[in-house]
């Protein structure tokens, strides 16, 4: 009997170690895991509460953005005296107004251009501050009496349009609408005008 148990025990007592040592194994792969996940979770919640950050920075300046492109087309349109007048607005009149409407748009985009760099980006600040500054150039030429040829206001109309242009394409993937969706494409103008057109050229149905 005792001999069997001096057999066992070692047995025994190996068995218990080697489990003994699992459990520290388990345990210590366990203790990592959980703490790969917990490391995972809380970058995801970064990486969600950065993108949304950032995603609020691209529309507080594509919103500023917008109210500068409409300011610009007035003060243009004033300018070269396209915009309509009476005796109570005369042209000096609606000129200072649309001049007024394009500083405060102005100063909306710098100010808002400023504090959001960071999270907007160092291309799509860059595109945007030469696309604002050539449109600023130019109006000031234009309020100054500079008074180009049609040619030479073509070039400068497709100058401008080319800058605005490279701002959407600055823009990173994710602050883009999703590309062929019809729920955030819209058709072009002249497209519009031109199927108008159509339309009254064929006359109504009968």
């Amino acid at each position: 009997m005792a001999a069997t148990w001096d057999n066992v025990l070692p047995s025994l007592i190996t068995s218990l170690f080697d489990k003994a040592i699992l459990g520290g194994v388990l345990a210590v792969v366990g203790f990592w895991f959980q703490k790969r996940l917990e490391v995972y979770k809380r970058d995801q919640s970064l990486a969600s509460e950065w993108a949304k950050a950032r995603m609020a920075a691209y529309h507080r300046v594509l919103s500023a953005l917008s109210k500068f492109d409409i300011a610009v087309g007035l003060l243009q349109a004033a300018a070269l005296g396209e915009l309509p007048t009476s005796e109570t607005r005369p042209r000096t009149v609606v000129l200072q107004e649309k001049r007024e409407g394009f500083q405060t748009a102005f100063r909306e985009v710098q100010e808002v251009l400023a504090p959001e760099r960071l999270l907007i980006g160092v291309s799509f600040t860059r595109a945007i501050a030469r696309y604002v500054t050539e449109c600023h150039t130019y109006l000031v030429e234009l309020q100054n009496g500079a008074r180009p040829d049609e040619p030479a206001l073509e070039r400068k109309d497709a100058e401008i349009d080319r800058l605005r242009k490279a701002i959407d394409l600055c823009l990173p993937p994710f602050a883009r609408p999703p590309a062929g969706d019809r729920h955030f494409s819209a058709p072009e103008l002249d497209d519009v005008i031109r199927g108008l057109d159509v339309m009254e050229m064929k006359g109504p149905k009968k």
